[in-house]
């Protein structure tokens, strides 16, 4: 199909969370140059400004940055044509180069493996209770789920209190979780402004991209199954950290981790479900088990926003990762092979550019008992 974008609209919409994006980080800067200590960029949690700058200046660039960005979008009606383009520009190149660093992805990984019990069993009993017809197989699914557990002694309450445990020393990463996704949200809203102020080009371009989304939804689907394979192998004898020599192998590990890393691992496989929703009618139209919405439109924003970051955040963590590759092979080659964050992350960005350009070119119609 032939995508017939609503630049205007859209261009509104970017502005908007540009600018929300932008106040934000000069908030947070602020706040960060006032009180040093609350900076979370730390340890092994540093940014790159960490080494052009002392540690009670880093937030006052952001400061700037986002005072600049806010400035430039409300007064852009006074401002020769190319100016806010050239403010995007310079926002994306401090915001991509300046404050990234390592741990970004393993932190977007961590908050979406914590929610994911509560996500599935909220999803588990509003299946059961509207669709009368998949409540038996939901239960015996979930009953054997747990009976596989207890028999292989993961879910013990011992293990499971010893998880949640461990979960809490990772409490702390809270505040740099937060601050990664501000800057990969301003991030995202200032690269899709500069997108929609070239209209020709992006039509163009998205026009390939939706005609060509298929396939490169199911490839950045497919990402994600190297990962949740390396943890759903700990169930077995056969472990790639093993086999492949590698370190962090789980036998040496308290079976507390190892439900933690499972975790992680159906996380990562969540992950992949949900990018196949970026082709599938359940990511156009609420399900009809879905209580309140059943058969609407799921907004755009709701699917393509986050796919957007987590595309961003494997960007940014790509070079490091390229250049870690040829530094201590194979084993480096093997670590790109279980995080391909250098393919999966263009598929994705791709993947959601084709799901916004299919929707925008053709809104799903409300159908009443959803898809």
């Amino acid at each position: 199909m032939t995508s017939t974008l609503d630049l205007p609209k859209i261009t509104g919409h970017t502005r908007r969370s540009a600018l929300l994006t932008s106040l934000l980080l000069a908030l947070a800067g602020a706040v960060w140059t006032v009180v040093p200590s609350w900076m979370p960029f730390t340890g092994l949690a540093e940014r790159h400004v960490n080494a052009l700058l002392p540690a009670h200046l880093i937030g006052a660039p952001l400061v700037l940055l986002g005072l600049a960005g806010a400035a430039a979008i409300l007064w852009s009606h006074r401002l020769p044509q190319r100016a806010l383009s050239g403010v995007a520009i310079l926002e994306l190149a401090f915001l991509t180069t300046v404050y990234q660093g390592p741990g970004t992805m393993s932190a977007l990984g961590y908050v979406l493996a914590l929610s994911l019990p509560a996500v599935l069993f909220t999803l588990l009993v509003l299946v059961a209770v509207r669709m009368p017809g998949w409540r038996w197989p939901v239960l015996l699914i979930v009953g054997a789920a747990v009976a596989a557990g207890v028999l292989t002694g993961l879910l013990s309450a011992s293990n499971i209190g010893g998880m949640y445990r461990f979960v809490g020393t990772m409490a702390d990463m809270a505040p740099f979780a937060l601050s990664a996704l501000l800057i990969l949200a301003a991030t995202v809203s200032w690269g899709a402004l500069l997108g929609a102020r070239h209209p020709g080009p992006v039509r163009r371009m998205t026009a390939a991209v939706v005609r060509n989304r298929r396939w490169i939804t199911v490839a950045a689907a497919a990402c994600a199954l190297p990962y949740t394979l390396l943890r759903f192998l700990w169930l077995t004898p056969f472990h790639v950290e093993d086999l492949l020599d590698l370190p962090g192998s789980p036998e040496s590990l308290d079976l507390a981790v190892k439900l933690w890393g499972l975790s992680i691992g159906a996380a990562c496989l969540v992950g992949g479900v949900l990018i196949l929703g970026l082709i599938r009618p359940w990511g156009e139209l609420f399900p009809r088990w879905f209580p309140g919405y059943a058969g609407r439109p799921v907004p755009v924003a709701l699917a393509a926003v986050p796919a957007l970051i987590a595309a961003g955040a494997m960007l940014v963590e790509s070079p490091p990762l390229l250049v870690l590759a040829f530094q201590d092979p194979p084993q480096s080659l093997i670590r790109v092979l279980l995080f391909p964050f250098p393919v999966w992350g263009p598929l994705l960005a791709l993947a959601a550019w084709g799901y916004v350009g299919h929707r925008i070119g053709k809104p799903p119609a409300r159908t009443g008992v959803g898809a």
